[in-house]
């Protein structure tokens, strides 16, 4: 017998936990959260114009999978608008707290990085 719709739950932690991620991100950077998590024209999570460009990722497993079309995704959005490209990544736990969070950007923002006084 199937299950309907409204009786499963209806989020998964990760899920549920995605609009906090993006909020907590956007204040970190300055920035402010992309309408619709980037589901318009619009691409990425969060952003600080002219400066980067965040796609927020989470997952309740001890590893995750960055695939090269998430990269392209994020960086064929970042590059126009002359922005750093970055997938943030929060690994929770199983109620949905965040464990341990970490930045994953191409290499060539390294180097932007390392050129950089600060």
């Amino acid at each position: 017998m199937k299950v309907p719709k409204r009786v499963k739950p209806l989020l998964s932690n990760s899920h549920a936990h995605a609009p906090k991620q993006e909020k907590r991100i956007a204040g970190r950077i300055n920035g402010r959260t992309v309408r619709g998590s980037g589901s318009g024209n619009e691409k990425g999570d969060a952003r600080k114009p002219g400066v980067c460009r965040v796609e927020c990722k989470g997952t309740k497993h001890s590893s995750f999978s960055i695939t090269q079309k998430m990269l392209d995704k994020i960086e064929n959005a970042a590059m126009p608008a002359c922005e750093l490209p970055v997938i943030q990544i929060d690994f929770l736990d199983d109620d949905g707290n965040v464990k341990r969070t970490c930045a994953v950007c191409p290499e060539w923002v390294l180097d932007i990085i390392a050129e950089t006084k600060i």
